[in-house]
C-alpha cells in the first residue's frame, strides 16, 4: 500500500512538472493575445489545454477558456468572468461546464450560474460521515445541472436575488452488486430537482479571481424544491459562504480565509445531499466520498508571491458531513493539506492558472484550475 501511495505520489510530480512547463511557454502567448488589436481593451480571453488529476476522475486532459471583461463604464470597472471547459477522464467521463460571474455596464444587475452537463461513471460509498471502503459502489450515470442566479443591487456591494436550480440525473445503472442496504437512499432511479429560491450576496473582492487583502465574500442562498415546479421530491437545500482576504506580516503576502456549510431538510436525493470533497473545499477527497444532509468546512491558504509570473500557496482544512450539525465533533473532523503553484496569465486583471496537490485521509488529489481556489 505505501508503495503504490509513493508511485502515486511521483505520477502526479511528473504531471505537475509537465503542466508547469506547458503554461510557462504559454505564458508569453496569452500576453499577446491580450493586446490583440481585434478585441476590446477591456477584454481578454485566455485558452489553456488541461491536464491533471483529481480523487473523483483519475488523469484527465480537455480544453478550458476563460473569458474576463470589465463593463465600459468606468465608475464601475469590476471584473467578469465566464469560463468554458471540456474534459475527458481516464475514468471515460465526459464534462462540459459553463459558469459564469458577470455584472451588468452599470452594475445594477448581477448574473451567476454553474451548469454542467456530465456522463459520469462514479463511486458511491453511501450514507454518513463513517461510510466504509468496503462500501465502494461503482455506477453510470447521465446528468444535466443548471444552477443560476439574477441579482439586483441594492446598495454599494449588496445584492439580493431570485435562483432557480435544475437537476436532472438519468439513465443510472449499476456495474456491481449493492453492498449494503439503499431502501432509505432516494433518488437511486434518477429523478428530478427543480426548485426556487432567494439569494443574499455582499461581494466586496476587487478581483473575482484572485482577491487582495482586504476583500470580503459573503453569500446565503435558500432553494425549495417541490413537484409544483416539476421536482421529483420535495426538499431544500441552504448554502452558507463567508470568505476572507488579509495582509500578512509580509508585504504582498495574503492570508485567505473561507467557512462553507450546507444544510438540506426534506426528501433529499443522494446526488443533492451535502458533499464532501472538491476543488475548491476540503480538496484531496473525492467528491462526495461522505455526504449526508449537513456539511461544514473551513479552511486558510496563504499565499506569496516568487518571481514576476510565479507564485506558491500553502493550505490546510478541516471538515465533515452529519445528519445534523450537533452530531459534527471536533475531535473527528476531516482534515485536508497541501500546496500549489501560481502561473499568472493575465498581468493585466492579475489572473492565475492554479495548479495544487491536496492530501486528505487516504485520499490525495492533483487540480488545475483558473484563477484561486476560493
Amino acid at each position: 500500500m505505501r508503495f503504490q501511495q509513493i508511485i502515486c505520489r511521483s505520477t502526479y510530480l511528473k504531471t505537475l512538472s509537465l503542466s508547469i512547463i506547458l503554461l510557462a511557454k504559454c505564458n508569453l502567448g496569452y500576453s499577446q493575445l491580450e493586446k490583440h488589436d481585434s478585441l476590446p481593451n477591456n477584454f481578454v480571453i485566455l485558452p489553456v489545454p488541461t491536464l491533471g488529476s483529481s480523487p473523483e476522475t483519475r488523469f484527465y486532459f480537455g480544453a478550458a477558456v476563460l473569458f474576463s471583461f470589465r463593463s465600459s463604464n468606468a465608475q464601475h470597472s469590476t471584473l467578469s468572468s465566464a469560463k468554458v471547459e471540456v474534459t475527458y477522464t481516464f475514468n471515460k467521463q465526459i464534462i462540459f461546464d459553463l459558469g459564469h460571474y458577470v455584472f451588468s455596464n452599470s452594475k445594477n444587475y448581477l448574473f451567476q450560474g454553474n451548469n454542467t452537463i456530465r456522463y459520469y461513471p462514479e463511486k458511491f460509498y453511501g450514507i454518513g460521515r463513517n461510510t466504509p471502503e468496503l462500501n465502494e459502489l461503482l455506477y453510470d450515470y447521465k446528468l444535466v445541472d443548471l444552477d443560476n442566479s439574477v441579482f439586483y443591487n441594492v446598495r454599494r456591494e449588496l445584492y439580493v436575488g431570485i435562483n432557480y436550480r435544475y437537476n436532472n440525473i438519468f439513465d443510472i445503472h449499476f456495474s456491481n452488486e449493492l453492498p449494503f442496504s439503499t431502501e432509505n437512499i432516494i433518488g437511486l432511479d434518477g429523478g428530478i430537482s427543480s426548485g426556487f429560491g432567494y439569494s443574499l450576496l455582499l461581494d466586496r473582492r476587487d478581483n473575482l479571481l484572485n482577491p487582495s487583502a482586504g476583500s470580503f465574500y459573503f453569500q446565503i442562498k435558500q432553494t425549495y424544491f417541490n413537484k409544483n415546479f416539476g421536482s421529483s421530491n420535495e426538499f431544500s437545500k441552504f448554502v452558507f459562504e463567508a470568505k476572507g482576504y488579509f495582509t500578512s506580516f509580509i508585504r504582498q503576502h495574503i492570508i485567505a480565509v473561507q467557512t462553507y456549510c450546507v444544510s438540506t431538510e426534506g426528501n433529499v436525493p443522494f446526488n443533492m445531499l451535502a458533499l464532501l470533497g472538491s476543488d475548491s473545499h476540503t480538496r484531496g477527497y473525492l467528491k462526495g466520498r461522505y455526504r449526508d444532509k449537513n456539511y461544514f468546512s473551513a479552511q486558510a491558504e496563504y499565499r506569496m508571491p516568487v518571481w514576476k509570473w510565479l507564485g506558491l500557496v500553502g493550505f490546510y482544512g478541516i471538515g465533515d458531513v452529519a445528519r445534523s450539525f450537533s452530531d459534527i465533533s471536533m475531535e473527528e473532523l476531516k482534515y485536508s493539506f497541501g500546496g500549489g503553484i501560481r502561473i499568472r496569465v493575465s498581468k493585466a486583471d492579475n489572473i492565475n492558472l492554479r495548479l495544487d496537490y491536496a492530501i486528505g485521509e487516504g485520499s490525495s488529489g492533483f487540480y488545475i484550475s483558473f484563477g484561486e481556489a476560493f
